[in-house]
């Protein structure tokens, strides 16, 4: 860890000296959160500056830079005159895209209003403290007719100990359960100057099991907590906070929003950045890297998970990313050289490559790469690939060794922006996840730290989200599934090395067909009631052969935005 501190000094450095935007110090919006889609509907607009979505969640500054982008070049992009328009339908039409527009921005403003302040994009002075003690409140009552699908935990060649649930996945940790729970949430917030923020979420949850197999307890729960210290776009995380990489709509495939926020330090540009010099004609980039403690609840307790991303964009509309994740360490795991760590957090992955050599940590990498394309109404389209176990040859590599994801997002379908479309196709390789040393798997809590699909699976998301009015919005959403429970084997080449995964016994398929339909109606000054109901039609539950089930799930969620009720500033 001592090296990575090191390493986040030299980079401070490095950005301090050639930051192309600077920010203050600000929390994270969650991934999910409705700013994103706005900003991707304005971006397509040609509003603003493409962001590089290859690292999430954003700064709450970073937002603050886009809309303040977006709201300088609304005007001319957008005027009111009539004069190119010889058809008054026409000119109807543009009336109407522009209002919508505009109201987008009015929603961004008011949501992000402090945020701007403290980046002196507003006229007022920028205050040297602001505290809110209840940011946001937010109660949830939920009930769901399935206990969650335990993964098969050992496949012959990997272990995972994992549980999902498609139903309520990708919710940063909350575990959902069989039967009935109620939660309130508060959220409160500190900023110290432009150098210092931090924010905390706090959770107490009360479940009652239907199947009589858990204790109804009422818990309390620490969500997240954690502070960030920045300077220029140089910025250090410490704390339980989310991190989420790839170009998708839950992240990638190594790092994703379906797991609690990881207890970290890392650092991270909050914005691109130009390299100094000459080089500064390179493009932009982003860097983030981290180590963050996986707990005592494991196999090998208080385990390291480490990692590090370079997202690059080297043209306006193209987006590359890398990334390498390390599992290492814990109580009861092989001990690690100098060598050995330096290696695996940069992913040369000097143990465990050949037959002689022990495996010590558990390795996935990640290539991302995304395209926009502005004249198809801002589309986007996208790939990913994860490495999860080198092979010695370039077939055995991308059939047996990695996992794939590939979709496309169109911010806006037709010409206001009021309906966006996105679809995900995902490919998981039978040993994605798993592992021989680390029996709980890739996973945090027994939930998946990348894709919820976990291994040898199939899947397809697609997701329609329409603004009915200022108020009201719908969400869709339509899944299929494929997990399936095989039993493999690693065969062997003459020389001894690895050779073919190949199927050592069959199993059923656990299939599941989904579809959720998330009603949101909006309050005054951005509280919001949301409905959220689901009906599954699962196939060889449980990966039981004939077994079918039908499961469901309905969720009430009421927030309330205090932001500007509890809100003190001081100059």
């Amino acid at each position: 860890m001592i090296k990575i501190l090191h390493l986040c000094f030299f980079l401070c450095i490095l950005t301090i000296s050639s930051s192309s935007f600077a920010h203050p110090a600000s929390s994270y919006v969650h991934v999910g959160d409705r700013a994103y889609r706005d900003i991707e509907m304005l971006v397509s607009h040609g509003l603003c500056y493409p962001p590089i979505v290859d690292q999430k969640p954003f700064a709450r500054s970073e937002f603050a830079r886009m809309i303040a982008e977006a709201s300088k070049n609304f005007d001319e992009n957008f005027p009111l005159s009539k004069e190119t328009f010889s058809d008054y339908r026409e000119y109807s039409k543009y009336l109407s895209k522009r209002a919508f527009i505009e109201s987008a921005l009015r929603r961004l403003k008011r949501y992000f209003n402090d945020d701007l302040l403290m980046a002196g994009l507003l006229e007022e002075p920028a205050p040297d403290l602001i505290i809110k003690p209840i940011r946001e409140a937010r109660f949830d009552l939920n009930y769901l007719s399935e206990a969650p699908l335990r993964i098969i935990s050992n496949n012959g060649i990997g272990k995972a100990d994992a549980v999902v649930n498609p139903l309520s996945d990708y919710v940063e940790g909350r575990h959902a359960i069989f039967g009935f729970q109620s939660a309130i949430e508060a959220d409160t917030s500190f900023n110290a100057t432009k150098y210092f923020a931090a924010q905390a979420t706090f959770r107490l949850e009360g479940n009652m099991y239907r199947n009589n197999r858990g204790e109804d307890i009422i818990k309390p729960l620490f969500q997240e907590g954690y502070g960030v210290l920045q300077a220029a776009d140089a910025a250090i995380t410490l704390g339980r906070a989310p991190i989420s990489w790839g170009p998708g709509e839950h992240g990638g495939l190594l790092l994703t929003n379906d797991p609690r926020p990881l207890d970290q330090i890392g650092f991270s540009t909050p914005s691109p950045f130009q390299l100094p010099w000459v080089f500064r004609h390179l493009g932009h980039w982003r860097i983030g890297l981290f180590g963050a403690n996986l707990g005592p609840n494991r196999d090998h307790p208080y385990a390291w998970l480490t990692g590090y991303r370079l997202s690059y964009q080297p043209a306006k509309y193209v987006e590359l990313g890398f990334g390498n994740i390390t599992m290492m360490g814990g109580e009861g795991a092989p001990s690690l050289s100098a060598l050995d760590v330096f290696g695996e957090f940069w992913g040369f992955r000097p143990a465990g490559t050949s037959p002689d050599s022990t495996n010590k940590t558990n390795h996935i990498m990640e290539a991302a790469v995304l395209i926009r394309i502005p004249p198809a109404a801002g589309l986007t389209l996208y790939g990913v690939l994860a490495n999860e176990d080198k092979r010695d040859t370039l077939v055995r590599f991308f059939r047996d060794g990695s996992s794939y994801l590939a979709g496309f997002y169109l911010p806006r379908v037709g010409n206001t922006g009021k309906v966006s479309l996105r679809f995900e196709f995902k490919r998981m390789c039978a040993i994605m996840y798993r592992h021989s040393l680390y029996y709980d798997g890739f996973t945090l809590d027994r939930l998946f730290i990348g894709d919820d699909l976990g291994s040898n699976a199939l899947g397809t998301h697609l997701r329609v989200d329409m603004d009915v009015n200022e108020k009201v919005s719908v969400g869709a959403v339509f899944d299929w599934d494929k997990r399936g429970s095989n039993i493999y084997k690693n065969a062997r080449d003459p020389d001894g090395s690895l050779g073919d995964i190949v199927v050592a016994k069959r199993g059923p398929s656990d299939i599941r067909y989904r579809f959720l339909l998330e009603p949101e109606y909006t309050l005054g000054n951005a509280s919001s009631i949301t409905l959220r109901t689901g009906y599954e039609r699962a196939l060889n539950a449980g990966y039981v052969q004939g077994l079918s089930r039908n499961n469901w799930i309905i969720a009430l969620s009421l927030k309330l935005n205090l932001d500007s009720k509890l809100n003190f500033k001081f100059y």
